[in-house]
């Protein structure tokens, strides 16, 4: 199986993968200077959630916080839609100069791959932040893997499996998954019992900025295995 193949996938098209996913923010100030910055989107105003944001932190603690750390909102973004902004925060350590283990970070990461492919979500105060959508990770030690919903699963033993980098990052990748595979399986010429399993990393912790290195693995469907 050539792949070769692989060199023939169209290149993605420059336009949003998901609708009202944010590009990459400018650094305001120090909003990146932590370890650990994701994000996601809120169906309110600047001037709405400005004066709760201790309040937010707290929520957000509530749902995904892990021991030795606290929860800061960094920065309030509008963006271009009507009444939405991202909001940005961090993962710290604390007390200020101590660590987070390797144990939660692990059990954050999981947590944060759930948020990015929509398993899960943040369930804030409802009557103060409404729902929230579109969580993104922009930076996280170690790198960040998502596995997005599909057929195929981990159990099912692979008999071919490779990786190729795309310039592109995870959410516009995730976001045409469909396309991606149909691409592929042309590509390798696949029979229809053989099913693909990609997973999308990005080595320096970010769903937002490229490049995504493409982790696939072929598996056969149950009754050929």
């Amino acid at each position: 199986m050539a792949l070769s193949a692989l060199f023939l996938l169209k290149p993605f098209a420059a336009h949003r993968a998901r609708a009202g996913a944010p590009p990459p923010p400018g650094p305001p100030g120090d909003a990146f200077a932590a370890d650990i910055v994701a994000s996601f989107m809120l169906q309110k105003t600047v001037s709405e959630l400005s004066g709760s944001t201790s309040k937010l932190e707290f929520d957000i603690y509530g749902e995904i916080g892990i021991p030795n750390s606290t929860v800061a909102v960094n920065f309030l973004q509008p963006i271009g839609a009507p009444n939405w902004t991202n909001v940005i925060f961090s993962i710290v350590p604390y007390p200020k100069y101590s660590s987070i283990s390797s144990m939660y970070l692990s059990i954050l990461r999981a947590s944060f791959m759930s948020l990015v492919v929509e398993q899960s979500t943040l369930h804030l105060t409802e009557s103060l932040f409404g729902d929230t959508s579109l969580f993104e990770v922009l930076k996280f030690p170690g790198g960040i893997t998502i596995i997005p919903p599909q057929a195929a699963f981990l159990l099912q033993k692979p008999y071919a499996s490779f990786n190729f980098t795309l310039n592109f990052p995870i959410y516009k990748v995730q976001g045409r998954m469909n396309e991606l595979k149909d691409q592929m399986k042309a590509g390798l010429q696949l029979d229809p019992y053989e099913n693909l399993y990609i997973k999308l990393t990005n080595s320096e912790g970010s769903t937002v900025r490229p490049p995504t290195i493409v982790q696939a693995s072929i598996v056969l469907e149950e009754t050929w295995a």
